[in-house]
């Protein structure tokens, strides 16, 4: 193998993903637990699904579950036009704990009620053309479910484009 090839092997390892001469990037997502980083649980689910690497955001999420511990959100499918989902974690001890996928474009924001311990949240979404929305999230006790929306300039059926992660 080439300078090349093995420089590129490195940088192929490096963004988790195997990497071969032939150019057939194909590796088995990484196996991980609730104490990894709430990012590393999202980018193995993702990559079991599919095995291109996703475009993830890791960003904090006031205390949802009242333990003084600020949760995360991981955001997927960023710079692209369109829905993309929002996966939410809760702090459980010194691990995290998966809370629901939202999808949305215009970030989440945590409410004041709660539901099975848990704060409301409210998705926001842009559609096409000229519609915007809000979705209210309750806690069911296994994750957030949607159970109110809100439009404005939104044709009958809501129209948007769905960002696969």
């Amino acid at each position: 193998m080439g300078r090349r090839a093995v420089a590129l092997s490195a940088l192929c390892l490096l963004v988790g993903r195997a990497a071969s001469t032939s150019g057939d990037a194909t590796a088995p997502a990484p196996t991980v637990s609730g104490c990894d980083p709430p990012i590393e649980q999202t980018r193995a689910r993702l990559l079991a699904a599919d095995p291109r690497p996703p475009t993830l955001l890791a960003h904090a999420l006031p205390d949802l579950n009242g333990d003084g511990v600020a949760d995360q959100a991981v955001e997927a499918g960023l710079y692209s036009h369109g829905l993309h989902d929002v996966t939410v974690y809760v702090s459980a001890g010194a691990c995290w704990r998966l809370a629901g996928t939202l999808p949305a474009t215009g970030g989440v924001e945590a409410g004041t009620r709660r539901h099975h311990g848990l704060r409301d949240l409210t998705a926001r979404w842009i559609g096409i053309p000229n519609c915007v929305g809000a979705t209210t999230f309750h806690f069911d006790g296994r994750a957030y479910q949607a159970v109110d929306e809100r439009t404005s300039g939104c044709r009958a059926g809501r129209s948007y484009v769905r960002i696969a992660p």
